[in-house]
């Protein structure tokens, strides 16, 4: 809100938790079922989460050291509470989270319960090895993956429901981030903009949903390229069945169309 507000943002890659799981083979061999897979990438989620909000406190600290009083004097509460505009001393004070690449997380979820767990295609530690290969001389495998994978945005609850259960993960996180002394947490927003999605991408190997290493992450709460299995209603129907009441900020769909769509009446 301007004139009342001084809030930071911290971009995250929810792939970023799934990747991390790979430095443990291991630990993902063992899991015994979906369920000990989620809650290994919940845990490092967490870990994520709250590694960005240890960071924005120190990032706080230093900030205090300038006062900036032209700033303050023109933001509300500033003058009331003594407090700077870099001392917590704005109205609204605190961070927004904005999180990248939930698609990409939902979708690779939902190969590993299904190709790994409830049809037993593939091994864990063969899937493993595509994925450190960038899928190099597993070829066949990522073609069944993206031929007969179950993704967001079909109106399907088999993937629909593990986007919803990452919204529910992350939300779970809010009480921990504010126990750091951060008075303010925003949870939203799911970015829609090119830029993070294209550098978070370079930084990420390869994911479960067939993705390549270096790829960009799908934008916003959107549905992958080449994942389409119904059409236009049946995706939008997969954006509303999710639960947006805890989130705040800019919750970004794409919908690209080919022209001959809309050609006739």
């Amino acid at each position: 809100i301007c004139g009342k507000s001084k809030v930071d943002l911290a971009h995250i890659s929810l792939v970023h938790a799934l990747t991390e799981l790979y430095k443990d083979r291991q630990q993902l061999c063992q899991a015994m079922d979906f369920e000990a897979v989620y809650r290994l990438f919940e845990d490092s989620l967490r870990a994520d989460i709250l590694r960005i909000a240890q960071a924005y406190v120190l990032f706080q600290k230093e900030q205090a050291k300038d006062l900036n009083v032209l700033t303050s004097a023109l933001i509300d509460d500033c003058i009331e509470r003594a407090q700077s505009y870099t001392q917590g001393g704005a109205r609204y004070d605190g961070l927004s989270f904005s999180f990248n690449g939930l698609s990409n997380v939902a979708d690779s979820l939902s190969v590993i319960r299904h190709f790994v767990f409830d049809e037993g295609r593939v091994s864990m530690a063969k899937l493993l090895d595509a994925l450190e290969s960038d899928w190099q001389g597993h070829e066949a495998l990522r073609g069944e993956v993206l031929r007969s994978g179950r993704f967001f945005g079909n109106n399907d609850p088999y993937a629909d429901c593990l986007a919803g259960r990452i919204l529910e993960s992350i939300d779970r996180c809010r009480a921990d981030v504010r126990a750091l002394g951060i008075r303010l947490a925003v949870f939203g927003s799911f970015v829609g903009a090119t830029h993070p999605n294209i550098v978070l991408g370079k930084a990420t190997p390869a994911t479960p949903d067939g993705r390549h290493a270096g790829d960009a992450f799908t934008m916003g709460i959107s549905q992958s390229e080449g994942r389409d299995r119904r059409g236009i209603t049946d995706l939008l129907q997969s954006i509303a069945s999710l639960d947006y009441e805890k989130f705040c900020g800019c919750i970004v769909s794409n919908l690209k169309m080919d022209p001959s769509m809309a050609d006739t009446e």
